[in-house]
């Protein structure tokens, strides 16, 4: 977390000895999710069904070598749905600070 709102590159937060350039975007959508999933708002997190729908999302994107092509709205989109809460929260009457939300903007 302290990385990433640093505003510090996730790939210099990913451990060396797994780091790989041919799916390092895949890593990082990853990492990500995994942010989102340990959010301090309760009701920002996904659902595991959310979570498992985002990662057999990301494996179907696998090209001919086993890389992934998510691009920046392809993340977004991905990770943030059709609006800035996953379904927990589209419901809800709380309303989310910008603080809150610290994944809003990726990569």
């Amino acid at each position: 977390w302290r990385h990433y709102s640093q505003g510090q590159p996730i790939a210099d937060a990913l451990d060396e000895q797994v780091k790989d350039d041919r799916c390092l975007e895949e890593m990082i959508f990853v990492f990500m999710l995994g942010l989102k999933c340990t959010s301090t708002c309760p009701c920002c997190r996904p659902s595991m069904k959310e979570v498992l729908q985002l990662l057999q999302r990301c494996n179907s994107l696998e090209g001919p070598e086993g890389a992934i092509d998510l691009n920046e709205s392809d993340s977004v989109s991905a990770l943030l749905g059709n609006g800035r809460h996953f379904s927990s929260c589209r419901n809800s009457k709380k309303e989310i600070k910008e603080d809150d939300h610290i994944i809003v903007t990726i990569l």
